[in-house]
């Protein structure tokens, strides 16, 4: 099953460059996460953004956005699908997931992406 999760993980070679347009929500993410990544001062205390929720219809660059922001602070950058992590099995699922978090982990920066979890919706 370690190969399923691994399989998840992709390099991240967009950047804020080959993204054109979205200048309002790129600026907002980048002040998040620089803020985040920044080098703290000894003494100097801020609460900085961890997690980001990107939504909206597909086709609007979400997957890039999020591709772009793990390229900029050298992330691993894991993109699973709910069909990557579901399972028929009693427990497996969880398990699935917890394996992913658990190889986030393992990396000094990493990006978990749940791409298409609400599915397609028509009208």
């Amino acid at each position: 099953m370690q190969t399923q999760i691994d399989a998840l993980i992709t390099r991240a070679d967009v950047t804020w460059t080959d993204i054109g347009g979205l200048a309002e929500t790129k600026r907002a993410i980048q002040l998040a996460f620089g803020i985040a990544v920044a080098q703290k001062l000894d003494g100097l205390r801020l609460d900085s953004i961890q997690n980001v929720l990107l939504y909206g219809p597909p086709g609007t660059g979400k997957t890039l956005l999020a591709r772009a922001v793990a390229g900029e602070i050298k992330a691993a950058f894991f993109t699973a699908k709910p069909s990557d992590l579901m399972s028929k099995w009693v427990g497996e699922s969880e398990q699935n997931i917890a394996r992913l978090f658990d190889e986030a982990r393992r990396h000094e920066r990493a990006i978990i992406f749940p791409d298409e979890v609400l599915g397609r919706r028509t009208i």
